[in-house]
């Protein structure tokens, strides 16, 4: 009887990685927002102040179509990695894309709903990085 094929599993995220290791990561993820033109890009250090995260990226994009594809370019450039979101929430909308990396959580936003829900205010003692070439 032959044997199954042997599936590579895709760690979501690995276990407590190193603060150089969140960092890096949340770099990475600005940088491939940058790649695909996604603007306001900004990169906070959230860790002393959040429980569910160490990195908070945001990032403006044109519209619902622009969204998805900054979205859809995290996800696939991730996997290629071998790292996969936790979660992905509002792709079908394309207002606010959220994708959970564990370490770093990106939301993409258009806009309306960015100036809207403000999330740019909520960590305002955060360390802010150096996020790409967004605007």
């Amino acid at each position: 009887m032959p044997r199954p094929p042997v599936r590579r599993k895709i760690s979501p995220s690995p276990a407590a990685a190193s603060p150089a290791a969140s960092l890096a990561l949340a770099r990475e993820l600005a940088r491939l927002l940058a790649e695909k033109k996604a603007r306001r890009l900004r990169l906070l250090d959230v860790g002393a102040r959040c429980s569910y995260t160490d990195f908070v990226i945001l990032a403006s994009a044109g519209n619902e179509r622009h969204a998805r594809a900054l979205a859809d370019h995290l996800s696939e450039s991730m996997k290629e990695r071998r790292r996969r979101p936790l979660g992905i929430e509002g792709v079908d909308a394309g207002q606010w894309v959220l994708l959970d990396f564990g370490d770093a959580v990106v939301h993409i936003l258009q806009e309306p709903v960015r100036e809207l829900y403000d999330l740019d205010r909520l960590w305002p003692d955060s360390i802010e990085h150096p996020a790409g070439e967004g605007e």
